[in-house]
């Protein structure tokens, strides 16, 4: 397996079909085309952790959707809830990574785990594995949330955003250039003047100081949405980093300031150039070009593994 995750052939085909920031898009499992029907398989391959993840923040988000709705679920109603979704996406996972099908009856947006799918990777990973600290950083999560009075802050206004939809035109975000960068919150909404937006981390949170860490970047981004889209002033953006991986929340507020607002549209022109330059068909690639992962692990990190070829090396 390339350490990059991809063969030149597939490079080249995603430079022809234009998908510099947003590849694989147009990938349908019904398309007569048989490279993009692999593409909208291996869209789906996924590390178990990053799984874990997911299943935590589905359901807080139904959580939370409900609660805009009115309507309270408790705890140990969504304690069983991320169990059975858990269950019914493992065993799917199982089923369509043996038969090559990404097609599916119980989850269809259900991932496919690497750990599945490449079974060099799996070391005999067990459901409970995965279950035990998704329970954990889920009740960590809602207890919070349920502390700081969001359920009831959410009813009593009108703009909220769970999780919203990051394939419309009014998705959050804001454009450099001709290009529109996506904004993926969790959950934000406008009160008392406030443009608030969390980001919920199933991970520990990150040592040393937060304004250095990757997350207070991340959530720098995050506010550009406001602020560009909806000319909100940056002293009245709030942004909360919520971590779940220890034994009790951490939470870490990330504020934009005038002066680094340059800064970050100068790294996003930056990441805009390096990638056309990278996906430049002109640039003539080789095979050669990508190294060979030192191991199967390495490929779990690698940021384009939903474009991976199958085959271990």
């Amino acid at each position: 397996m390339k350490s990059w995750s991809h063969s030149q052939t597939r490079v080249m085909r995603i430079c022809e079909r234009r998908w510099f920031l947003s590849y694989g898009l147009g990938a349908k499992i019904n398309s007569r085309d048989r490279f993009l029907r692999e593409i909208a398989f291996l869209k789906k391959v996924k590390p178990s952790f990053m799984w874990r993840g997911d299943l935590v923040h589905g359901v807080i988000a139904d959580v939370l959707q409900q609660a805009r709705r009115g309507k309270t679920i408790p705890v140990d109603r969504a304690s069983v809830l991320l169990e059975q979704r858990a269950k019914n996406q493992w065993l799917e996972s199982m089923r369509r990574a043996s038969s090559g099908d990404p097609r599916t009856s119980l989850q269809p947006e259900g991932p496919i785990l690497m750990e599945h799918y490449y079974e060099a990777l799996n070391n005999g990973l067990q459901l409970d594995e995965i279950i035990s600290p998704a329970r954990q950083q889920m009740m960590t999560l809602y207890k919070w949330i349920e502390h700081h009075g969001l359920l009831d802050e959410m009813r009593k206004t009108r703009d909220v955003w769970i999780e919203p939809s990051l394939f419309m035109p009014n998705s959050p975000g804001f454009s450099v250039n001709d290009v529109r960068f996506i904004t993926k919150v969790d959950l934000a909404l406008i009160s008392s003047g406030f443009f608030r937006i969390y980001d919920w981390k199933t991970s520990l949170e990150p040592r040393g100081e937060f304004h250095l860490s990757h997350e207070h970047r991340q959530a720098s981004y995050y506010a550009l949405w406001p602020y560009f889209e909806m000319n909100f002033p940056v002293e009245n953006i709030e942004i909360k980093v919520v971590y779940a991986g220890g034994d009790n929340p951490k939470a870490h507020e990330a504020r934009l300031v005038h002066q680094d607002i340059e800064d970050l549209i100068a790294d996003a022109e930056l990441i805009i150039e390096a990638t056309r330059e990278f996906l430049d068909v002109d640039k003539g690639f080789i095979l050669e070009d990508f190294d060979w992962a030192t191991s199967g692990k390495a490929c779990q990190w690698c940021p384009f593994q939903q474009i991976c070829q199958r085959e271990l090396i």
